[in-house]
């Protein structure tokens, strides 16, 4: 079978949109010139939240070709400096903040596009933070003003998350023609046996034949290179498995290459800034969260939210943290927890919280495979499904993981469902246009589904931070990607609860690509908090 890849692809995502995928064991071999997919600059978006804190991809791309290592930002030379003439402070006040960027030779930086973060904290587990709203000038400073909600002292931290430099040649990394090789498709018949790099951008495979196996990937695209052994084709396609190295496919110069080993973890700003936060200003009563205008939360800016001894605060409404408010509200529902594992942790957590207990075990090699919990006293069930590929583990498509259209298609359509969709990790490798791509077919999918099932409540979580040595996993390009969530989503966002956690991420201080336990407590709290 032949067809047009322009043709096949909104084939696709119309069949998507409507709900309904009849599945089959064809794929589509694909033997015709590969079409370059343009570059996506959502920076410049209608709907951008970005403005100018996040360094576009056509920018960095036009830069020079790194030739000097101490050109590049040092965050041990740049320094934090305080705009207040005192470190004193009443809540309510603002701590004016800047950043100065210098290079390794302790010079300024003359433009900007560095990735900054900055916050104030008390530190410890039970910790107290808050955030600010980077402004890039682009001129090597950063502008950060912070509101303060909460009396204490508080230590002001900063971070270089990535250079301009390590940014441009992540984005190199990610072209949309590049092939990125994180994980391959197996082919088997008989005793026959390959293996063939896949990515979800047709683009990747360079004019190379490939397989299309977007239809058993439920309408979501996705291809492995063709076998060329003979004996076997695209239909003997049976799983996918990871591959064991850094997954980049283009050559790194020597400049490159050292550039991303030295910005493998966060880089932290000296600092011996405090300021100390008196009680004064008193808070006005803020909306329940439930009844709050959901709009608010897509059209939000940092900060979303902030920590007090610990536990999340929302900045535009309160919640209840009560478990027993919790179990009330819940009874006789639903949930769906739809993603990776960092959705699954937020199943696990949401089970210690409503009681009852899992009832499905990881055994017999069952790796990923769907997770169900129940809760006899109160008619309560939820599960957890991984979503569809690129995901970079051993995975059986057709038997574990599901599309978000077939698992819509499974709820009634008077069914009192709740459900939580999530991208954490697998998709935030590649280019950032195989995510757009995604969450334009999920936007018309979500759009059916809510026409026919009005009471659901549907969860978008955005992604959020983790201080990772992995070029492939880093999250330099979170707030990026949640910009395509805004961007993508814009059109049914009135429907929608948006969980913006990147400032839960930045002040949790989250070392680990899995966030610890109290903060994925913290998580479901809030998703929690709109609905009970």
């Amino acid at each position: 079978m032949y067809v047009s890849t322009s043709r096949m692809f909104y084939a696709m995502a119309a069949i998507a949109a409507a709900g309904w995928i009849v599945w089959s064991a064809t794929h589509v071999f694909l033997t015709i010139p590969i079409r370059c997919v343009s570059t996506v600059n959502l920076n410049v978006a209608a709907c951008r939240r970005l403005v100018d804190t996040y360094p576009k991809e056509n920018d960095v791309m036009n830069d020079p070709a790194l030739t000097d290592i101490l050109a590049t930002a040092d965050a041990a030379k740049s320094k934090i400096v305080l705009l207040n003439s005192t470190d004193l402070f009443k809540v309510g006040e603002i701590v004016g903040l800047r950043v100065v960027i210098r290079n390794g030779r302790g010079k300024k930086r003359e433009q900007g596009g560095d990735i900054v973060r900055l916050w104030l904290t008390t530190g410890g587990t039970k910790r107290s933070s808050m955030i600010g709203s980077v402004t890039d000038n682009r001129d090597g400073t950063y502008t950060i003003p912070v509101k303060v909600f909460i009396p204490g002292e508080f230590q002001v931290k900063a971070m270089i998350a990535n250079s301009r430099e390590s940014l441009r040649t992540l984005y190199r990394i990610r072209g949309v023609g590049a092939n990125l090789q994180l994980d391959r498709g197996r082919f088997i018949n008989g005793n026959l046996s390959e293996a063939t790099p896949c990515n979800p951008l047709l683009s990747a495979f360079g004019g190379e034949q490939a397989c299309d196996l977007t239809e058993i990937n439920y309408g979501m695209p996705f291809y492995c290179g063709s076998p060329s052994s003979p004996g076997l084709s695209c239909r003997d396609w049976k799983y996918n498995e990871p591959i064991n190295r850094s997954g980049v496919a283009i050559s790194l110069t020597p400049m490159e290459e050292l550039l991303l080993s030295r910005e493998k973890f966060w880089k932290r700003l000296p600092s011996r800034i405090r300021v100390v936060v008196l009680e004064g200003w008193t808070r006005e009563k803020l909306p329940d969260c439930q009844s709050l205008d959901k709009q608010r939360l897509w059209d939000q800016r940092p900060p979303v939210g902030f920590f007090k001894n610990g536990m999340w605060s929302n900045v535009l409404c309160d919640a209840d943290r009560d478990r027993r408010r919790y179990k009330r509200c819940l009874e006789g529902k639903r949930v769906l927890f739809f993603g990776d594992s960092l959705s699954r942790q937020m199943f696990v957590k949401f089970g210690d919280m409503a009681g009852g207990k899992i009832v499905t075990n990881w055994t017999g090699g069952a790796w990923h495979k769907p997770l169900k919990y129940v809760n006899p006293a109160i008619n309560l069930t939820a599960s957890w499904v991984a979503h569809s590929m690129p995901f970079m583990s051993y995975i059986f498509i057709s038997e574990f993981n599901k599309g978000l259209s077939s698992l819509l298609a499974e709820i009634g359509p008077r069914e009192d469902v709740i459900i939580l969709i999530s991208h954490h990790t697998h998709i935030i490798p590649y280019h950032h246009s195989a995510f757009k791509e995604r969450l334009d077919i999920y936007q018309r999918v979500i759009r059916t589904f809510l026409k026919r099932n009005p009471k659901a409540t549907v969860f978008i979580k955005g992604m959020t931070v983790w201080n990772s040595d992995s070029v492939i996993l880093s999250d330099s390009f979170g707030e990026l990607f949640n910009n395509i969530i805004r961007c993508s989503l814009s059109g049914i966002s009135q429907r929608l609860i948006y969980l913006d956690h990147m400032d839960m991420g930045i002040m949790s201080e989250n070392k680990e690509l899995h966030p610890p336990e109290g903060v994925v407590e913290e998580m479901v709290h809030n998703m929690l908090g709109f609905v009970c």
